[in-house]
């Protein structure tokens, strides 16, 4: 898995996170903003780990 701080921002993170939380599914994350079904899931452990 790649390092998040390497690709993605904060702001992108708090969108996919914030994206799933409103009922965004994966899929739709991915064509929204660009982003693998790996870099979702490393969004996720990486807001686990910090606050936002």
């Amino acid at each position: 898995m790649r390092q998040v701080t390497n690709w993605i921002g904060v702001v992108t993170i708090t969108r996919i996170v914030g994206g799933l939380a409103g009922g965004m599914t994966i899929e739709e994350i991915m064509r929204e903003y660009e982003v693998t079904e790996e870099d979702i899931w490393a969004a996720l452990n990486y807001a686990t780990d910090k606050e936002l």
